[in-house]
């Protein structure tokens, strides 16, 4: 398990309310902000995946997120342990792109960059996330059938670009879960996990402490105002040197 220096955790709706802002004050369109700023494309994928998480808790058990500056692993997931109260677990996260410009499978691609293995790295404690930029079937059936085969315990959920449809923005996942014994497709509404989390009273951030094991962190919320995260840092950096 990796917890590097900063503690500091963000919701998963923070990224998609930094387009929002550069969207209404510089005027760009999202593709332009994805080209120019990778750290947040990164993290608006590692957003949507903790919202899906968030979205399967039979309660609802809201997430937090975190890119890291030092990767592998290129971010992290926290959510609370519901068989351990006030305790919280971290997910690893890889984050991969698959565009489908080449004949090469997304099955092919995950198999030559090791992502996929036959003694298997990953547990239940990693996540792949894959950034699916292309409007072709992806055969995701044979990604399962090899995690069933090799008995590897981690999900890997697919993420198409979210998408603005009839006033809501609209992020169109495809769950690969082991765990839950099946392939199955998952849309996450934006705006009303935002609901959900402004009607539970969600903190936009919260703060961990170690305990006595690395793997078992105390989740604390605070009235400190948390530093700036990655992505925010990297928009402010390119926009200096652009305006």
């Amino acid at each position: 398990m990796i917890i590097h220096e900063n503690n500091t955790w963000y919701s998963p709706l923070r990224p998609f309310n930094t387009v929002e802002v550069l969207q209404n004050k510089y005027g760009m369109a999202v593709e332009v902000i994805d080209k120019r700023f990778k750290k947040l494309k990164e993290a608006r994928v590692l957003g949507v995946g903790a919202l899906v998480l968030a979205s399967l808790q039979e309660t609802f058990n809201p997430t937090y997120i975190q890119l890291n500056p030092n990767d592998p692993p290129d971010g992290f997931i926290l959510r609370q342990l519901p068989e351990k109260r006030g305790h919280i677990g971290i997910l690893n996260v890889e984050i991969t792109g698959f565009n489908g410009e080449t004949p090469e499978t997304l099955y092919e691609q995950l198999v030559r960059t090791k992502k996929l293995l036959e003694q298997p790295l990953l547990d239940e404690k990693d996540i792949i996330l894959v950034d699916l930029r292309t409007d072709s079937k992806v055969d995701f059936d044979c990604i399962y059938d090899f995690l069933k085969r090799t008995k590897s315990q981690f999900p890997i959920i697919a993420v198409k670009p979210a998408k603005n449809e009839k006033g809501d923005t609209i992020a169109r996942t495809t769950v690969v879960y082991p765990g839950k014994g099946s392939v199955f497709s998952k849309d996450i509404n934006i705006g009303h996990m935002a609901f959900q989390y402004s009607q539970n009273k969600i903190s936009p951030a919260v703060f961990t402490k170690r305990t006595g094991s690395i793997k078992n962190v105390r989740q604390e919320e605070t009235n400190e105002k948390p530093p700036k995260p990655i992505w925010e840092l990297e928009i402010e950096r390119i926009l200096g040197q652009i305006l």
